[in-house]
């Protein structure tokens, strides 16, 4: 094997360096740069491309977006090597001036290939918004990145506070949920909303005269992100955040209340504050007090309201009306003047105003990308014609002779070299295996791999060991090509760490074991050189990425075709699963991947039954999510407010037992703070 090895690795280089030769607009003196395969580049010359309809990517401080994209044969002196294709893409990045000259953390850009994340170099960017003047910067620039010829799969990721974008650079859309609000206005990720209202709110201390203390509604503002923790609103949610302020009414000199106020109220619950709109009632989410300024009617702030008061409302909700009290609250009472007492103060209530805010506009359609529907090319590396650069055409056969020598070698060696089946003659050709289809064909014999909760292989004979089920597994997860020996048992018996590598009989032999069980139909045997591809097998995975992709419009068959792809979901990715044998699922991000797919599925399919008013699809919606990813925040946040609105004193027990035996406590708090403000 390690012969092998060798001289494939002087054959591969050799055939691509003939390709190179052969670049047109290239001299034998100034040849392009190859781009190693997943590596990403900036570059400075203009890029000639399609602008996305919408490349905003935005996070609870920064926004990113992307300008141009194109899929080039070759672009700022870059090609790709066999095999590859470049994509290449322009970026401006805005965020505040003291974050990118380090003052705070900043937000990471990735670029997720067939989920393998590769960071973007932002050194070039970073340097601009550290030298703009004011607060806020912004960075422009381009980049490139090599990637798998036939792979579609590649997406920028803007993370920020946590909260993660992601622009499918293929199709040139946005793959992540976000609120509405968070794309709704161009400038920015939160909507204002009118109000000017002014309520006097009576107060009756248990001890002492009574009072009273102006509350002032200055507007309110439709954000993406909670503003007392951070957390972001579902998809088709937004939070409706109060500008409140309060005082103490304009006192006369001489009249009988003289000299009565208080001072350093506790801001009233939120329970106290609720929001009406279309029969239903929302409680505010109170956040921890903070300072406000003075009531604008001139007098000093009595803290009553000095707090963040947040409700969470779908987009389709466009006015209601917002009630403060009846509360209980303490405060230091002063009576002349005179006191410093902490009494407990009756709030009266309840006052009432109105807000509204206009529907938000639908986001531009993205036509199709001229590169989808063309060929996949069979090469990164463009070919030549013509002779006007005779010595490059010269130097390209040359090495392609010396590539063929090599080759030759390498296959002169693998017919010595044992097989796994009865060795080939000298001029028998090795049989083509088929590649597993996609797609799941008719007839009873169909092997099912379902990689979606516990790994599952149907049907078997006999029981499959922890090294059938990852063989059968990656091979139906790496359908695009047959496997050689070498790609499986690299992939299955990795070699760092303590665990050693595997002699190759007994890995042929393991082979063999799986063969048994699945069947020769399934797994057929090869000659000449081993190369592994399953026959007539379906999975899962591919299923529901079939389901997902190119969802319709209409809300109610897109919700279907979500529904449908979230009755595949049994359990965690590969759940059990944790040998070395599988830790080509972790090492390519696939298990983190379909997690992530199906939490998007979910909260998707729990927003548009929202829309609905269908809850109990919601909370089925969610709870399916919950399967493939018990730990997520945002499954958690959203089945907290459907149970909510239920108002079903049995589902929020059943809720909350089931979020106790999840979630630390922490998470708990949190979780509590959001339904009982």
């Amino acid at each position: 094997m390690r012969r092998r090895r060798i001289a494939q690795t002087v054959a591969c280089p050799l055939v691509t360096l003939a390709l190179v030769a052969l670049v047109p607009g290239r001299s034998s003196a100034s040849p392009p740069s190859l781009l190693a395969a997943g590596t990403v580049e900036a570059i400075t010359a203009p890029l000639t491309g399609t602008a996305p309809a919408d490349g905003r990517l935005r996070g609870p401080s920064v926004q990113a977006d992307v300008t141009q994209v194109a899929w080039p044969a070759s672009t700022d002196g870059y090609v790709a090597s066999t095999g590859q294709r470049l994509v290449a893409f322009e970026l401006s990045l805005s965020e505040s001036v003291a974050s990118a000259q380090g003052a705070s953390a900043g937000p990471t850009l990735w670029l997720s290939v067939d989920g393998v994340q590769h960071a973007l170099p932002l050194s070039a960017l970073t340097e601009q918004i550290a030298s703009a003047s004011g607060d806020v910067g912004t960075g422009e620039g381009g980049f490139v990145a090599s990637v798998p010829a036939p792979s579609h799969a590649v997406e920028l990721s803007l993370v920020d506070g946590g909260f993660t974008q992601s622009f499918d650079l293929w199709t040139l859309r946005r793959t992540t949920s976000a609120p509405t609000v968070l794309y709704a206005d161009p400038s920015g990720s939160a909507v204002s909303v009118a109000a000017n209202a002014t309520r006097t709110l009576a107060l009756s201390p248990s001890i002492g005269a009574a009072s009273s203390s102006i509350v002032q509604a200055s507007g309110a503002t439709l954000e993406a992100f909670n503003p007392g923790n951070g957390a972001s609103a579902p998809l088709a949610h937004a939070f409706l955040v109060l500008s409140l302020s309060s005082g103490p009414p304009q006192l006369q000199f001489g009249s009988p209340s003289w000299g009565t106020f208080y001072s350093g109220m506790t801001p009233i619950a939120g329970s106290a504050i609720t929001f009406t709109a279309r029969g239903h009632r929302y409680v505010a989410q109170r956040s921890h007090p903070i300072p406000q300024a003075d009531n604008p009617n001139g007098t000093s702030d009595d803290g009553l309201v000095d707090a963040t008061y947040a409700f969470l409302v779908p987009d389709t909700v466009h006015g209601g009306t917002v009630s403060i009290g009846p509360a209980t609250t303490t405060a230091t009472a002063y009576q002349g003047f005179v006191g410093g007492n902490t009494v407990s103060v009756h709030v009266a209530g309840p006052e009432r105003f109105r807000v509204g805010w206009t529907r938000f506009p639908s986001e531009p359609s993205q036509p199709i990308p001229s590169w989808v529907s063309a060929p996949v090319p069979p090469t990164g590396v463009p070919g030549h014609a013509g002779s006007s650069h005779g010595v490059s055409i010269w130097l390209a056969v040359l090495v392609l002779a010396l590539a063929a020598a090599a080759a030759l070698a390498v296959r002169r060696h693998t017919r010595r070299a044992p097989s796994e089946e009865v060795p080939a003659t000298p001029h028998e050709p090795t049989p083509h295996v088929p590649v597993a289809p996609r797609v799941a064909p008719s007839g009873p014999r169909v092997l099912k791999v379902g990689v979606l909760g516990p790994v599952l292989v149907d049907p078997v004979e006999g029981e499959l060991t922890e090294f059938g089920r990852a063989f059968v597994a990656y091979l139906v997860l790496h359908a695009d090509r047959p496997r050689t020996v070498d790609d499986v048992q690299t992939a299955l018996w990795p070699t760092v760490g303590p665990r050693g590598d595997v002699s190759r009989k007994t890995f042929l032999n393991q082979v063999s074991a799986v063969r048994r069980c699945v069947g020769a139909r399934h797994l057929p045997g090869s000659k000449g050189i081993a190369r592994y591809a399953l026959v007539d097998a379906t999975c899962d995975w591919d299923e529901f990425r079939s389901r997902t992709s190119s969802l319709p419009d209409d809300p109610a068959l897109r919700a279907a075709r979500l529904d449908a792809a979230l009755d595949l979901v049994r359990g965690v990715p590969f759940e059990s699963e944790v040998s070395p044998a599988f830790e080509w699922a972790d090492a390519r991000g696939l298990r983190s991947a379909m997690a992530r797919a199906i939490v998007t599925a979910a909260v998707e399919l729990h927003a548009l039954c929202v829309r609905d008013s269908d809850l109990a699809g919601a909370d089925h919606a969610l709870r399916r999510g919950l399967r493939a990813s018990p730990y997520e925040p945002v499954l958690w946040d959203c089945l907290a407010d459907v149970v909510q609105a239920t108002g079903d004193p049995g589902e929020e027990a059943r809720f909350w037992r089931d979020a106790s035996a999840l979630l630390d406590t922490e998470d708990l708090r949190r979780l509590h703070e959001r339904v009982l403000g």
